[in-house]
């Protein structure tokens, strides 16, 4: 799954009711803002891989704060991640992901590259729903 996507699971509960467009725009703007801050090239973003980079672990961490799902010591909320993250896997899915994925490393740049990493290699398991959120 390519960062893109990652941060669209993200986005998808976050902005609510907007349009996909709308929901685009927001990707592309957290993304870009967090690019600026970092100074992570595009081609290290759009080739995300598991890799011991900086830039590439700092633009991870700025992600997830930009969505409050990682506070500046490393954190990450858990409830928020799976929160972002149900829309597209369904309740249950969401809920072992988030808990499978929010493992705190020795620095928090990173936890959040790991953690995104994580949740970007999950996939819907075969015959679930993603309505099943009861």
């Amino acid at each position: 799954m390519n960062f893109f996507a990652i941060c669209l699971c993200f986005v998808a509960s976050t902005v609510g009711v907007s349009s996909e467009e709308n929901d685009i725009n927001e990707i592309r703007s957290v993304e870009e803002n967090c690019q600026k801050q970092t100074g992570v090239s595009v081609e290290k973003v759009n080739n995300f891989e598991l890799v011991d980079d900086p830039l590439v672990k700092e633009n991870a961490l700025c992600i997830l704060k930009a969505y409050g799902i990682m506070d500046e010591d490393g954190n990450i909320y858990e409830d928020k991640l799976k929160e972002q993250i149900t829309s597209e896997l369904g309740e249950k899915n969401a809920e072992q992901v988030a808990k499978k994925c929010t493992i705190k490393k020795e620095s928090p740049q990173e936890t959040a590259h790991e953690s995104l990493w994580c949740v970007g290699e999950q996939k819907p398991i075969p015959g679930a729903s993603p309505d099943e959120k009861n």
